[in-house]
């Protein structure tokens, strides 16, 4: 079933690459699947697919129909494929690099080869308990820094209190060790290092501006607030990057 998928994936990128998928709907007397008098569109699953994909999913170049190799619907579109698999009931769509899935009204993301969202293992379970919180405290602890080491590139860092900042740095810390402790799969590894190392420049940015901000020396006080600002920036980048890492091996909600 899946070897059928994977082809016309293979099919679709090589027609997307090439410009074959002409990027206008078809009409009523020329789409294929289409009764007469019907023009192609997007119905049902693949219609709130669509809602919450947008111009990703293109437009429809035919009506769907049922594969007779594997009993999936699917529709032809002017980015990539729909198909629908009745055994997970769901609606997906890949443009050959990446696939999509409406799934408990969430919309999914994953990179790798599988036509179906891919499921964590049970260890991979029980490590992304501890990891995915963290990612998400790393998100807010982030804005925290992003809010001081702006009032502190803007000549305003006095007026950010030492306690604020040195909670900030402690809260970032606690998070990195216990980051450090979770035990992550070998397919998740590239995650998880990239996530520490996150971690790592967070910390070092908030240490930075402490450091900064009990100092009275002009020269070192604009020595660590620029480069706090450069940790700040390299670590939103590596969280950047992990989710990149994350998708290759499991689904990430995008909306």
């Amino acid at each position: 079933m899946q070897r059928s998928i994977a082809a016309i994936v293979i099919s679709i990128a090589t027609m997307v690459s090439t410009g074959a998928l002409v990027p206008a709907p078809a009409s009523a007397q020329t789409a294929a699947h289409c009764p007469p008098g019907q023009s192609a569109e997007f119905l049902f699953g693949f219609a709130a697919l669509r809602d919450r994909l947008g111009s990703t999913m293109g437009l429809p170049l035919e009506c769907e129909y049922v594969n007779p190799e594997n009993s999936d619907t699917i529709q032809h579109t002017t980015t990539g494929l729909a198909y629908y698999r009745p055994e997970i009931n769901t609606p997906m769509f890949t443009d050959g690099q990446r696939h999509w899935a409406l799934s408990n009204n969430q919309l999914l993301m994953w990179r790798s080869q599988s036509v179906e969202p891919p499921r964590p293992t049970a260890g991979e379970s029980a490590y992304l308990a501890t990891a995915r919180p963290l990612a998400q405290q790393l998100d807010s602890l982030q804005a925290r820094l992003i809010m001081v080491e702006r009032q502190a590139s803007a000549g305003q860092l006095d007026a950010v209190d030492v306690g604020e900042i040195g909670s900030l740095y402690d809260d970032l810390s606690t998070a990195r060790d216990t980051m450090r402790q979770a035990p992550a799969s070998e397919r998740l590894s590239g995650y998880d290092g990239l996530l520490v190392n996150a971690f790592e420049e967070s910390v070092a940015a908030a240490d930075l501006l402490l450091r900064a901000r009990l100092t009275d020396v002009y020269g070192a006080r604009f020595a660590f607030i620029e480069e706090a600002a450069t940790r700040v920036a390299e670590s939103n980048r590596l969280q950047g990057d992990a989710n990149r890492v994350y998708s290759l091996a499991l689904p990430i909600v995008v909306g």
